[in-house]
């Protein structure tokens, strides 16, 4: 038996568990010609299992056994996607739900061990033994998956959060700006062989979700960046820090601002007093006030 993780789309919008289960009965994959011979046919063997990623959704929110081999039927993707999909994606294999959870419930790449680069460029990939066995843990089935109000997701996904729109076009200067710092900071750390992803928090009362900018797992660093380097920035800061840390489990070992200068003293005191320190880059990378444990 083989594991893979096949990423779909979900132009159908599925979102629930039960979606899923009764909708989800094959998969199609790419196909090329040679002469008048489809090619690129998958290697799913009957009896293997799958993890389906949501590429849209960034979440893997079911796992399934191959029924039947594959076999090249564009017409029959084209007719019940209710799409031209068979042009492109003419291979179909037969699957059977094992476990599903709804997309607010369901684990990220992170969570089963993948990492977000390795599925850009093919629609399937072999899983490990180790990453089909955490998936089976996130998924396991006949059961409902508890609500996670906090999990990670990649850096790469961008979301804002909704209350900061009243500034609109101010912010999104900003909001640029750190974006820009948050992918630089990430390379960096990642270059050191640091594990970073971010946290998608989705709230019991409905307002969120709220993201995260930036948490490196291998210590336990909750990063908030700010392209301003002034008070109304900083509290605003610290008080999403407060509330992004409260719904995370385990709890981050620190807390941090990443800020384009090392801020002013009196500043730099504001968030000493609150226990969050400051990571700022340097002419050698990055400096913190923290000995060296955000750089």
């Amino acid at each position: 038996m083989a594991y893979w993780l096949k990423s779909v789309y979900n132009t159908d919008r599925r979102t629930s568990a039960a979606d899923w289960r009764d909708q989800l009965t094959w998969l199609s994959d790419g196909h090329r010609f040679s002469g008048d011979r489809p090619t690129y046919r998958p290697k799913y063997e009957v009896g293997d299992e799958l993890v389906v990623y949501a590429v849209t959704d960034g979440v893997c929110p079911v796992r399934a056994e191959v029924i039947a081999e594959p076999v090249f039927d564009p017409e029959r993707v084209s007719r019940e996607s209710g799409s031209d999909e068979g042009e492109r994606w003419g291979w179909l294999t037969e699957i059977r739900v094992l476990a599903a959870a709804d997309l607010d419930r369901a684990p990220s790449l992170i969570e089963v061990g993948v990492a977000p680069l390795s599925v850009r460029q093919s629609d399937h990939i072999h899983l490990t033994d180790e990453q089909y066995e955490l998936a089976r843990r996130e998924l396991p089935a006949g059961s409902r998956r508890r609500r996670r109000l906090a999990r990670p997701v990649p850096v790469e996904e961008r979301h804002t959060e909704s209350f900061e729109q009243r500034f609109e076009q101010r912010l999104r200067s900003v909001q640029r700006e750190e974006q820009r710092m948050v992918r630089n900071y990430k390379s960096f750390l990642e270059r050191r062989g640091r594990h970073v992803s971010r946290h998608l928090i989705a709230l019991a009362d409905g307002s969120g979700p709220l993201y995260t900018d930036l948490y490196e797992h291998d210590r336990g660093n909750l990063i908030e960046a700010k392209a301003r380097i002034d008070r109304a920035a900083i509290r605003m800061a610290i008080g999403q820090l407060a509330d992004y840390a409260r719904h995370i489990d385990p709890a981050p070992t620190r807390r941090a601002v990443l800020l384009p200068e090392r801020p002013s003293k009196d500043l730099e005191n504001l968030l000493a007093s609150q226990r969050i320190s400051v990571v700022w880059p340097a002419s050698r990378g990055y400096s913190d006030n923290a000995r060296g444990i955000l750089t």
